[in-house]
């Protein structure tokens, strides 16, 4: 099977959903483990990088999972992963509970790219890190270099679907509401904190 090929705008285009991501997360309480290096190193050299004063944002490291490619996990998968996996965007700032380790993830439909924060450069990864230009492939197959990734995008997954969850009867009345006044339920105040609780990642 023949490879994908891309080039650098791949990585400025990853980089630019991380710097947003960046942003939103300077304005997040409390303090977390990815502080310091989404300061004093991540901003500046992104910001550097997609204005085209720099040829690699710095120390930081983009990795690309091609989410159709996957075939079979070792891990539990949630119910409704698939569909997440191949349908949904989403981004998040992520830390282990011991906070040894960090990182923000961008998920788009069939594509997950990854930034590690904490340590900045992880040895583990194989076949995902995107380097200027180059090719995806799945000779050889993708090794991810985060442990519990996976649990996280599960525990994720059952997330959002608590959220959207509900009787027959729920789903009807809240459908209901949206068609009789859809510009009522975009103003709410219910649907703006749950946008903001899906990009802070509360």
């Amino acid at each position: 099977m023949g490879g994908c090929e891309y080039g650098p705008w791949l990585s400025r285009f990853a980089i630019g959903l991380f710097l947003r991501l960046a942003v939103i997360h300077e304005y997040r309480d409390p303090p977390t483990r990815g502080d310091r290096a989404i300061k004093k190193w991540a901003l500046p050299a992104w910001r550097t990088f997609l204005l085209g004063s720099s040829e690699w944002p710095g120390e930081f490291e983009v990795h690309l999972l091609p989410l159709g490619l996957i075939e079979r996990s070792t891990d539990r998968l949630a119910e409704n992963m698939p569909f997440y996996l191949t349908r949904s965007a989403d981004m998040n700032y992520v830390e282990s509970e011991s906070r040894q380790r960090a990182f923000f993830m961008a998920l788009l439909p069939r594509l997950l790219f990854v930034c590690p924060l904490v340590p900045r450069r992880d040895e583990g990864w194989v076949g995902t890190r995107i380097r200027g230009s180059g090719t995806f492939t799945r000779r050889g197959g993708f090794t991810v270099g985060i442990p519990g990734l996976m649990e996280y995008l599960n525990e994720r997954v059952e997330q959002i679907s608590q959220l959207t969850a509900g009787d027959e009867r729920t789903r009807e009345l809240r459908s209901a509401r949206f068609l009789r006044d859809p510009e009522r339920v975009l103003r709410s105040d219910s649907l703006k904190a749950a946008r903001v609780k899906f990009r802070l990642g509360r």
